[in-house]
């Protein structure tokens, strides 16, 4: 393969890697808030509050799924995952 084919097959990759994960966290966090206050265990606001709150506690604190997912062994699990999620 060309040197420009590669490339242009990582930023498709890339980009699709990055909107796998923008939709997946997005539906995520609809799913978790939703449930509170549909609930009305907290108002909307307090439950985006603590959702928020928590994101940021799991990025300075939390680095078991990165170390997971970047198990060499777990990767091809990783592609069967992403792709399992485009189909359905």
């Amino acid at each position: 393969m060309t040197k420009y084919l590669m490339s242009v097959l990582f930023f498709i990759t890339f980009g699709l890697a990055m909107v796998f994960s923008f939709w997946n966290g997005f539906s995520d966090a609809a799913n978790a808030i939703s449930t509170v206050v549909a609930t009305r265990v907290l108002k909307p606001f307090q439950a985006v509050l603590v959702a928020a709150s928590g994101n940021f506690l799991g990025l300075l604190f939390g680095s078991a799924v990165a170390v997971t997912i970047g198990n060499p062994s777990r990767f091809s699990l990783s592609f069967f995952v992403f792709y399992w999620h485009l189909i359905y």
